[in-house]
């Protein structure tokens, strides 16, 4: 796992930003927003690893993930803010 000195860092890694995440039957059901065209797009039956952590004064700020899907592909996206990043890890 990589670590980031700030949180401008981490983002600037991906264009997509995870909006919304839930935890059901086993999976991952995830939405994304893309930056650059403003798109949104909810996947379900997701794997997710931790890539990268980017940490402030009050811990860990920011995170780094790939998102699975079941047919092998690979999507790196970010979770930008903290209260965010407290409910996915929850």
């Amino acid at each position: 796992m990589r670590e980031y000195k700030t949180r401008k860092q981490l983002l600037a890694q991906t264009d997509y930003i995870i909006t919304n995440a839930e935890f059901i039957a086993g999976a991952w059901t995830v939405t994304i927003k893309n930056n650059a065209n403003g798109e949104t797009n909810t996947d379900s039956g997701l794997k997710i690893y931790n890539v990268g952590n980017s940490y402030g004064v009050y811990g860990m700020n920011a995170g780094l993930y790939e998102l699975e899907d079941k047919q092998g592909h690979v999507t790196l996206a970010a979770v930008p803010d903290r209260s965010t990043l407290l409910f996915l890890l929850g």
